[in-house]
C-alpha cells in the first residue's frame, strides 16, 4: 500500500508534470491557501501599542486570566 503511494506520486510528479519548480509552485499556493483560509477571522494591527485599545489582550494561564499591556518605553 506505501509503495503503490509512493510509486503514485513519483510517477505523477516525475513524469507527468516533469518540472520541479511547477511541484515547488504548486505546493507553495497549497500552504498559502491553507494558512489565507484558515486566518479569516483575524484581526491585524500595523502598531503593537494598538493592542492596547482592544479587547483581545488578554491571556489565560494555569486558569488565571491576565491582561497584556504594551508600553512603549522610549
Amino acid at each position: 500500500m506505501k509503495r503503490g503511494i509512493i510509486k503514485m506520486y513519483y510517477e505523477f510528479f516525475d513524469k507527468k508534470i516533469e518540472d520541479s519548480t511547477l511541484v515547488v509552485g504548486l505546493i507553495g499556493v497549497m500552504i498559502f491557501l491553507a494558512w489565507f483560509l484558515s486566518n479569516t477571522g483575524a484581526s491585524y494591527k500595523s502598531n503593537i501599542l494598538e493592542y492596547n485599545t482592544t479587547s483581545s489582550n488578554t491571556v489565560v494561564i494555569d486558569g488565571k486570566m491576565y491582561r497584556v499591556l504594551f508600553e512603549e518605553l522610549k
